[in-house]
């Protein structure tokens, strides 16, 4: 295979279904990438100086909105949405996502915003999504914000059968294994937890396990004892300990 030739195919793709559109003190680009509701993703770029301010022109959150979607009035979502944009280096300026940029990095600008529109315009599925999906979106944000470079939905084969970890991470020689721990039957989750951790063990025997648990969940004495009892658990409120713990 041509790795070049492919390369060259996609930037001639993207230029071609994108659109440039002049205007008095800057332009817009439309972009070939589609939110969820269908709408392409559209960048809106200001020169201010010897700097260029991107923007969304508050169309992401703007839909959400309209969609039913109120980031702003649950403490839980704001904080998603700011973690997403902290992720991505971007900012927020009243319901417009932005991103200041020298010329030099105007690619690499527009590149970070677009990942983090796509990301916020993804906050939809979670509107009906459960506590435990909710909790775990954040989880990923906290890693990508702090960029540890983890792999999702890890299989891992045990002694019976095959698991499946939220997170795998690999630093200096060691596998750490992470799941995440929210919602309802948690006493279930806890058990399976366990004998994943157990049956993995049977055939590799160094690697560190970590619980992370949302502190708002009713956790049990019995619960909290089991998972103490084969892992390292991280109360989400002590997040920064799992940074740590991970380095």
């Amino acid at each position: 295979m041509n790795c070049d030739k492919l390369l060259k195919s996609y930037l001639d793709a993207f230029a071609r279904h994108s659109e440039i559109i002049p205007m008095k003190d800057g332009c817009i680009l439309i972009t070939p990438y589609l939110h969820s509701h269908g709408v392409y993703i559209t960048i809106y770029a200001k020169a201010e100086g010897d700097r260029i301010v991107l923007h969304d022109n508050g169309e992401t959150l703007q839909s959400l909105f309209m969609r039913g979607v109120r980031l702003f009035e649950n403490e839980h979502r704001e904080q998603l949405l700011r973690s997403i944009c902290k992720a991505y280096s971007v900012d927020l300026s009243g319901w417009a996502i932005e991103k200041t940029v020298t010329t030099d990095l105007t690619g690499e600008g527009i590149i970070d915003l677009i990942n983090a529109l796509k990301s916020v315009n993804d906050m939809i599925y979670l509107h009906q999504a459960s506590t435990s999906d909710v909790f775990k979106f954040q989880v990923t944000m906290f890693f990508k914000e702090r960029q540890l470079n983890v792999t999702q939905n890890h299989k891992v084969n045990g002694k019976t059968t095959t698991h499946k970890i939220d997170f795998y991470y690999r630093r200096r020689q060691v596998d750490h294994f992470i799941k995440v721990m929210s919602g309802s039957q948690l006493q279930m989750k806890v058990i399976r937890a366990g004998f994943s951790y157990y049956d993995i063990r049977e055939t590799k025997k160094e690697f560190s396990w970590i619980n992370i648990i949302n502190p708002e969940d009713e956790w049990s004495s019995s619960s909290l004892e089991i998972l103490n009892g084969f892992s390292k658990v991280i109360s989400w409120e002590h997040k920064d300990s799992l940074v740590k713990l991970l380095n």
